[in-house]
C-alpha cells in the first residue's frame, strides 16, 4: 500500500453521522423514484400490448435487483 493512504487520517475526514442519514435519505428517494418508473412503464406498456407487459416488466425488475 501507498505510505500516502498508511498515513491518511481517516477518522478526520470519515462520514459524520448526519451523512449516514442524507445517504439513507437518498437511497430511499431513490428507490421511490424506480418504484414509480416502474409502475408508470407497466401502465403503457399495459395499454399497448398486455400479453406481453408481465413478461417485460419480470424483466425490468430483475435486472434492476442486481
Amino acid at each position: 500500500m501507498r505510505e500516502e493512504l498508511q498515513n491518511y487520517d481517516w477518522h478526520t475526514y470519515g462520514l459524520r453521522l448526519e451523512d449516514i442519514d442524507y445517504t439513507l435519505s437518498l437511497v430511499k428517494n431513490a428507490l421511490e423514484e424506480r418504484r414509480e418508473v416502474v409502475c408508470n412503464q407497466r401502465s403503457v406498456l399495459e395499454k399497448q400490448n398486455p400479453e406481453c407487459a408481465d413478461d417485460i416488466m419480470d424483466d425490468v425488475s430483475y435486472y434492476s435487483y442486481d
